[in-house]
Formats: C-alpha cells, sequence, structure tokens
C-alpha cells in the first residue's frame, strides 16, 4: 500500500529539554509537562507555544499488503 497522508505520528520527545510531551484531549494539544510548550498535531505539531522553538519531528509511517503499519522516516529531527 505505501505511505498514506492520511496516517502520521510524532517524536513526542519536546525540542526544548527533551521532555515527554502528551495529548490533551480537552485542549487538543501535545503539551510538555516540564516548561509548559504546546504543539498543534493537526498543523505538522508546530509550535504554538514556547519556550520550544522548533516543532515536534514527524515520523513518517507505510502500510503494507496486510494493514500492518511501520515507522520509515523521520522528518525535521
Amino acid at each position: 500500500m505505501g505511505r498514506r497522508a492520511d496516517l502520521y505520528a510524532y517524536n513526542l520527545t519536546c525540542t526544548h529539554l527533551q521532555c515527554q510531551v502528551k495529548y490533551n484531549e480537552t485542549s487538543q494539544m501535545l503539551e510538555c509537562p516540564c516548561h509548559g510548550s504546546l504543539f498543534d498535531p493537526i498543523n505538522d505539531a508546530k509550535v504554538i507555544k514556547g519556550p520550544a522553538v522548533k516543532a515536534l519531528p514527524k515520523i513518517v509511517l507505510e502500510e503494507d499488503e496486510n494493514g500492518d503499519i511501520y515507522a520509515v522516516d523521520l522528518i525535521g529531527f
């Protein structure tokens, strides 16, 4: 099947000081609990609020003919 534009993931390590970000269902943002950075998962995980200044790296996914999904590349790391 190959790459699917509707299927993506992000590295969840904050680009500020490498804390683990978490998805907040209420705000629909990826939030860093250490220093408060916010990332927009709908808009290429761009920074909405710092101190981070760089978006989260995007994980490129591919789906095989059996429907299994694999990470094949990392963009923006």
